[in-house]
């Protein structure tokens, strides 16, 4: 399987070590043998200067002259169903966007009223269909398992997502060119409800993007537990966003 991380924060993001350089990425990634990356620094508020920060990582890579495929773009949190934390006309002048639809520990970020399982899971749902239908979105990254909701049985959530409606959700995501995030270190911490969704999302034309959320340098590389995790999900070359 060709690899790619679309996933990776540089030190443009405040929780990103301050080793994470695009050109320490670069020399992780090329040694790991992984062939496409994505810069995908966070903006979580609508900000023109923080806009202009991301897009200046195309003058960095390119200077850099990389023998791997590097992508310019970025990490933007949902507000709510109808707002995301970038603007369309940049949105257009990134390669790739991935829309954080779970960013549920940020205070500008919309919560449900009743804080249970179920009612997250909806409203989950909700944002997802707002961003797919925004129609800038590349990626949802993360999807589904809401690790950064405090309070709540995480693994309620996952047992809580009404499988006609999660149906719904990945056929207009397949309609729309929508991918979702599949992240080993995420994956692993629910197998089977990730092997059902990649299996239904293959059935409905899906397609899947490989990440890690890497921070560090050492989180760049897929491991061999991470391979083994996507072989026993059932992830396939066939199925995966073409980067």
């Amino acid at each position: 399987m060709k690899l790619h991380n679309m996933q990776i924060h540089s030190d443009l993001s405040r929780c990103a070590s301050r080793q994470m350089t695009m050109e320490r990425i670069i020399i992780e990634a090329e040694k790991a043998g992984i062939e496409t990356i994505g810069i995908s620094d966070h903006i979580d508020h609508l900000n023109p200067v923080r806009e202009e920060q991301l897009l200046e990582n195309f003058v960095l890579r390119d200077k850099l002259r990389p023998a791997i495929d590097v992508k310019i773009g970025c990490e933007a949190s949902q507000i709510n169903p109808t707002t995301i934390a970038i603007r369309s006309n940049t949105a257009e002048e990134l390669d790739f966007v991935l829309v954080a639809a779970n960013h549920y520990h940020l205070e500008q970020v919309e919560n449900p009223t009743e804080k249970r399982p179920l009612t997250y899971a909806q409203h989950h749902l909700k944002m997802i269909v707002g961003a797919i239908d925004w129609g800038h979105t590349t990626i949802i990254p993360h999807p589904f398992y809401l690790s950064k909701v405090r309070e709540i049985d995480h693994t309620l959530v996952m047992a809580s997502y009404d499988q006609p409606q999660l149906d719904r959700v990945l056929s207009n995501a397949a309609k729309n060119s929508v991918a979702f995030e599949i992240n080993p270190r995420q994956v692993v911490k629910s197998p089977e409800f990730f092997q059902l969704l990649v299996s239904r999302g293959q059935q409905l034309g899906v397609k899947f993007a490989l990440g890690t959320d890497a921070h560090k340098p050492e989180d760049i590389q897929y491991n061999p537990s991470d391979l083994q995790v996507l072989e026993h999900v059932g992830v396939s070359q066939n199925h995966l966003l073409e980067v």
